[in-house]
């Protein structure tokens, strides 16, 4: 998915917009997603959807310890 990516390594601000009922993701892909490459989208979709975003929260990376 990142490979497809117009925004790589952006700030999450450039991938979505605050609407009056919350955070709307809009993606820019390269490409259409192929058939077999569609159920990875979707599962990755409802996988933010599940995500709470904060208007007012400082958008940045954060690194996790692998272990």
């Amino acid at each position: 998915m990142f490979n497809n990516s117009l925004l790589k390594d952006k700030p999450i601000v450039r991938y979505g917009r605050w609407t009056t009922e919350g955070w709307e993701w809009v993606f820019s892909w390269k490409r259409e997603w192929f058939e077999c490459q569609k159920p990875m989208q979707e599962n990755f979709m409802a996988c933010l959807s599940q995500q709470t975003l904060h208007p007012y929260r400082e958008d940045k990376w954060l690194l996790r310890d692998p272990y």
